[in-house]
């Protein structure tokens, strides 16, 4: 859970993901897209299957995914907007 603490989304146009986990590693691509109902996120990186993460909350300053043991995702993702400044310890 921690590699993941600090690590970034970056969602594109075209339905295009990118996930940083800024350890040194390079970069894994994917794509998302939402499920015709809008209920759920279907994520996929690199080769991986896309897998469907229930939308729990969806706004400008956060979004929350939840999770599902049967598909492996064993924690909630809390998703925020990335802040260059924070991520440098600058102050605003």
């Amino acid at each position: 859970m921690k590699r993941l603490q600090f690590a970034t989304f970056k969602f594109s146009n075209g339905n295009k993901l990118e996930l940083n986990i800024n350890d040194g590693t390079a970069p894994v691509f994917g794509t998302y897209k939402f499920t015709p109902d809008g209920n759920y996120l279907e994520i996929s990186l690199g080769s991986r299957a896309a897998l469907p993460h229930k939308i729990i909350s969806f706004g400008e300053e956060k979004i929350i995914l939840g999770d599902d043991v049967n598909l492996g995702l064993m924690y909630k993702k809390i998703l925020v907007p990335f802040d260059e400044a924070a991520s440098k310890g600058d102050k605003k």
